[in-house]
């Protein structure tokens, strides 16, 4: 699969374009949100229901509370079916401006094929002016989509602790978002999504999921009670 970009400014000028390719990200912003949260809502909760083997309806109402605090959201789209997305919340902090990424989600049939990784590494290559990129997560498989989109960049708490700036990013960036439950020593919240989130299995033998593991570990994460981390890394913006 190939994905072909369009420039930032043609993307960013309309709230909705499809980039020509055999896969088509699709990027909607604030104002299409506000428009179309109804259509969106429905769209979006059936790839949550697939990705986490819920109903459709148990979730609706949750889906939409999330969809409904996105600042911009991206999908990744065949022949016209959402196969995966994440949406993005900016946050404009002492140190630098943090993306956070949120709900990223993908059908289980599609999963493995670089979707999460796609949509990452567009949401950077489409904000230039972003310094710091966040996300909450229990699975490991996340974080390893997440450094293979940005390769070069740190992320704490998996290949580094924190340093005063990134505490400072992240801590700043949580305090927007109204969330006051976080350990900021550890950067664990537990209990954030009150059971394993999520229908993935654990592979050791793979080392980077290996070494994700044995960082969620060292502080006290526990997936089964619902543990989630916190992790950010300072985007270089060479």
């Amino acid at each position: 699969m190939t994905l072909t970009f369009m420039s930032i400014e043609q993307i960013l000028s309309h709230p909705q374009v499809e980039v020509p390719s055999p896969i088509s990200v699709f990027y909607y912003d604030r104002a299409y949100i506000n428009d179309h949260l109804d259509s969106l809502t429905d769209n979006l909760s059936h790839v949550t229901a697939d990705a986490l083997g819920v109903s459709v309806e148990s979730m609706l109402d949750e889906q939409r509370q999330v969809t409904d605090g996105f600042d911009f959201l991206l999908t990744v789209e065949d022949n016209g079916t959402i196969v995966a997305y994440a949406g993005y919340i900016k946050h404009v902090t002492p140190v630098g401006v943090v993306l956070h990424e949120s709900g990223k989600m993908t059908r289980k049939d599609q999963q493995g094929k670089g979707h999460g990784t796609r949509l990452t590494r567009s949401a950077i290559d489409m904000k230039p002016d972003v310094d710091f990129l966040s996300f909450s997560t229990q699975n490991p498989y996340e974080v390893a989509s997440v450094k293979k989109a940005l390769p070069n960049v740190q992320f704490a708490p998996i290949d580094k602790t924190y340093d005063a700036t990134l505490q400072h990013a992240l801590i700043s960036s949580i305090a927007q978002r109204n969330v006051t439950d976080v350990n900021l020593t550890t950067d664990l919240r537990q209990a954030l999504y009150g059971k394993r989130f999520g229908d993935y299995t654990i592979t050791p033998k793979n080392p980077t999921i290996a070494k994700i593991e044995h960082s969620f570990a060292a502080i006290d994460f526990v997936r089964e009670r619902g543990d989630g981390v916190y992790i950010v890394g300072k985007i270089s913006q060479e």
